[in-house]
């Protein structure tokens, strides 16, 4: 199971499963990054979809992530994206997604989630660009196809986007 698998987990109890699957991991290996990073992008994703934007179950387990190994690329990524879409610190979030990318630069999720924070701070062609490039990277990404559709639509280039 990779992360877009658990972060599209389709009903509560499967949410619920693999988060208790996830914290069982964590108890038999606690310096395990990847299983407090995938709890971490589970809570987060299941906060956002119930559209109550939570991160008091997302946080603690990225910050173990982030504890055990500090250049995790997704945990970074995760963490920026808690403190820009969650707290509103922007600036702080797109400085750990930048160090993201950096670290993870042919990952599309990364360079997605990098566009959405130029987008929101009123960077558009920026945002544009990095989307441009996760869908480069993985022209059959769902998330990647969506995003770069959308920042086109979002500039006036819908015909560009039908394409």
């Amino acid at each position: 199971m990779c992360s877009s698998d658990l972060a599209n987990a389709t009903s509560h109890d499967e949410v619920l499963n693999t988060v208790s699957m996830l914290e069982s991991v964590a108890e038999i290996d606690p310096e395990f990054t990847e299983s407090w990073y995938l709890k971490g992008l589970l809570e987060l994703a299941n906060a956002t979809r119930s559209l109550k934007v939570n991160a008091s179950y997302a946080r603690p387990a990225v910050q173990q992530a982030l504890q055990l190994d500090p250049n995790h690329a997704g945990a970074l990524a995760l963490m920026g994206t808690i403190l820009a879409f969650v707290d509103y610190h922007w600036q702080e979030g797109e400085v750990l997604i930048r160090r993201a990318v950096e670290l993870a630069p042919s990952d599309p999720l990364l360079r997605g989630r990098l566009g959405a924070v130029l987008s929101m701070t009123n960077r558009r062609a920026e945002g544009l660009r990095e989307h441009e490039m996760a869908y480069k990277l993985d022209p059959l990404n769902a998330d990647a196809v969506m995003g770069y559709v959308e920042r086109l639509r979002v500039a006036g280039r819908a015909r560009d986007a039908e394409r």
